[in-house]
């Protein structure tokens, strides 16, 4: 393991690397810290709190660079795939671009809940709420970003051609849960 270990730091300088390790953040990251901040808030652990929040705001400013690398490797990105699988590359970037304000606002958001902490009137208690409401919104709204640039690259996620419009519900699986699918080339046998 760590052998690999100075090649995957200079992969990290490029940023064709870089915006995938940084859309992670967006998801586990804001969905851990919102958990964290939920649990620190319901044991009143003030210093754990400050460090939570901060480390949310932390998360949610990644969505700068993110956008920001993003947004200058979509050429060379779009140089990998078909004319309909680039566009949507495009599409989901361009529309991330429309929402990234809300990871701002959470970000904001975070630091003042834990700039407020040390006040004397309880601010930081409703603050400290929106913070977790936003920041698990924030990592469900990064969720749903992902598994639809995940169907462009994953072809067996979804069937290439199909886009996901974040507008429209998932349809449901008509395989009971705990059933396996049964395979098209599976032969029947006639057995006595």
């Amino acid at each position: 393991m760590f052998d690999q270990l100075p090649p995957l730091l200079e992969q990290l300088k490029t940023p064709d690397y870089l915006h995938l390790v940084l859309h992670p953040v967006l998801v586990h990251g804001l969905l851990l810290c919102g958990l964290l901040t939920f649990f620190c808030l319901i044991l009143r652990q003030k210093g754990a709190l400050a460090v939570v929040l901060i480390l949310t705001a932390l998360c949610a400013g990644a969505a700068f660079p993110y956008l920001t690398i993003r947004t200058e490797m979509i050429p060379e990105i779009q140089l990998s795939q078909s004319g309909q699988l680039a566009s949507e590359i495009e599409g989901v970037t361009t529309a991330f671009s429309k929402v990234v304000w809300i990871y701002y606002a959470i970000s904001g958001l975070a630091f003042l809940a834990a700039a407020t902490l040390p006040l004397k009137k309880k601010v930081w208690v409703p603050l400290t709420i929106l913070t977790i409401c936003a920041t698990l919104y924030g990592a469900g709204l990064a969720a749903c970003y992902h598994l639809r640039e995940s169907r462009i690259y994953h072809p067996n996620i979804e069937s290439t051609g199909q886009i996901l419009d974040l507008n429209t519900p998932l349809t449901p699986s008509t395989v009971p849960p705990g059933q396996e699918i049964p395979s098209p080339s599976a032969a029947t046998s006639n057995t006595p």
